[in-house]
């Protein structure tokens, strides 16, 4: 007996020995795979955030380039001049494009003072790549002129304007 008792119980030790190799190898691929998939959602993660902050950057470079683009418009109209229709901003160590489009024709307004002033739309216009993202701002900027003219009173002969000091000789 005991000849078979030594036997059967090397068998049960070869095949314990197999079903320990065995669940070794399966919780090594299990530890493999949570690995690579670990490693995978941080490479997504990381290449998502780059592109956030290069998409966050293109925008706030076009935001930059339509407000020097208006100052220009506003700086151009105030010295009697016809605003820029294109033009380029040095911005951030680039150099970026702008253009800027009349929305209709001017027109007249009189308010109830009986104040006259001309409007005008323009659009700006400006795309900015920065690494990955892409980003594209349109602005409306309402201009209207009032003649300074029709602030002044005079009297007479004399163009004094009133209240103020007395201007005859």
């Amino acid at each position: 007996m005991r000849g078979l008792e030594v036997g059967s119980r090397k068998r049960v030790a070869m095949e314990e020995r197999g079903s320990v190799l065995l669940l070794g190898l399966i919780v090594s691929i299990l530890i493999l795979f949570t690995t690579v998939a670990a490693v995978s959602t941080t490479l997504t993660l990381g290449k998502e955030a780059k592109y956030k902050i290069d998409r966050t950057r293109a925008l706030s470079l076009a935001e930059g380039v339509t407000e020097t683009a208006q100052k220009r418009i506003l700086e151009q109209v105030s010295n009697f001049e016809a605003p820029t229709l294109n033009g380029t901003v040095d911005l951030g160590g680039g150099t970026y494009a702008y253009t800027v489009t009349p929305i209709g024709a001017s027109y007249n307004q009189t308010d109830a003072d009986g104040i006259q002033r001309a409007i005008q739309h323009y659009q700006i216009s400006s795309s900015v790549n920065s690494g990955d993202g892409y980003a594209t701002v349109d602005r409306i900027v309402d201009l209207s002129m009032t003649p300074l003219f029709q602030y002044m009173i005079f009297s007479d002969d004399d163009l004094e304007i009133l209240p103020g000091p007395r201007m005859t000789l």
